[in-house]
């Protein structure tokens, strides 16, 4: 079965607020999957690590919560893309959200385990 990234949402799993829908979704050329909705960052909560991670291509630089009040589930890394512009990001762990598409007739949310796994594209580029 695969899904129009436009109809399916992406929820907390904790406590399934809406966070962004799986069209506002981005694979980068690392591999990490993020957000790149304008109102993501209002949903979430950020916490910057007192030493960054550092990789090859990225450093990761804290750590990204939900922004519900009593929820505080961990959704992934607040990232810094290296490159000729340095620019931050999100990389979103696949085992923290839910996925909901209302126009199924059954199975209507659904997790995953694996972004490969999703029923949707997602679109490469950069944030």
């Amino acid at each position: 079965m695969t899904d129009q990234a436009s109809d399916v949402r992406v929820l907390c799993k904790e406590c399934l607020q809406f966070l962004c829908y799986a069209s506002d979704l981005l694979q980068t050329k690392d591999g990490h999957i993020t957000c790149v909705s304008p109102q993501f960052k209002d949903k979430i909560t950020t916490t910057n690590y007192q030493r960054k991670r550092v990789h090859r291509t990225t450093d990761d630089i804290g750590s990204i919560k939900c922004g519900k009040k009593d929820c505080a589930n961990k959704l992934g890394n607040l990232i810094n893309y290296k490159g000729t512009t340095d620019v931050k990001g999100y990389g979103l762990k696949v085992d923290s959200l839910i996925f909901e598409n209302p126009n199924r007739s059954v199975c209507k949310t659904w997790h995953l385990t694996k972004w490969k796994k999703r029923t949707f594209e997602i679109k490469i580029g950069e944030p």
